[in-house]
């Protein structure tokens, strides 16, 4: 048996066919599932952090805004015990997200995050009236930040195309 060029012209052609679809192809199906899956994990991360904000600053909000009203002298005695059992941990995890940066979250919501801590005074509570009500402001201000940039976040896809 002899073979003509045109075989190994076909030859060639089965044989880098045969490369692709069983070499090449799997990697690249397998590199894009990678690079989806990554993508999917920090955008759930992302959506996480952002959701845990909102919870953690809505105690915040309350807390500081029943405790407005007490100092204002109003009818209200101030924060209920379930609120003042968890507002240190609200704060130390506003905190802690606050000290990462725009690493999960973005730089507006970084920076209002800053404020809030900044001005936050867990050790020594509210002091006079406007103290409490300066809190009380910066948390609600910082909370509408967060919750803006958290539909941004929910309503956004994932991108694993996009290179960097």
């Amino acid at each position: 048996m002899i073979f003509e060029a045109k075989d190994y012209i076909q030859l060639g052609g089965l044989a880098l066919t045969l490369a692709v679809s069983g070499f090449i192809g799997p990697r690249l199906a397998v590199w894009s599932s990678l690079r989806q899956f990554q993508s999917q994990k920090w955008h759930e991360r992302q959506i996480e952090t952002y959701t845990e904000l909102l919870e953690r600053l809505a105690i915040m909000v309350h807390w500081a805004g029943a405790s407005t009203e007490a100092s204002a002298g109003s009818w209200a005695t101030g924060p209920n015990s379930k609120l003042t059992e968890q507002l240190p941990e609200a704060v130390g995890r506003v905190s802690k997200i606050a000290a990462m940066g725009p690493f999960l979250i973005s730089e507006e919501v970084s920076k209002a995050l800053d404020r809030v801590v900044g001005r936050w005074y867990l050790n020594t509570g509210c002091g006079p009236h406007d103290e409490c009500e300066e809190m009380h402001d910066e948390a609600k201000r910082c909370l509408e930040i967060v919750r803006s940039e958290a539909r941004i976040i929910r309503n956004s896809r994932p991108t694993f195309w996009k290179l960097n």
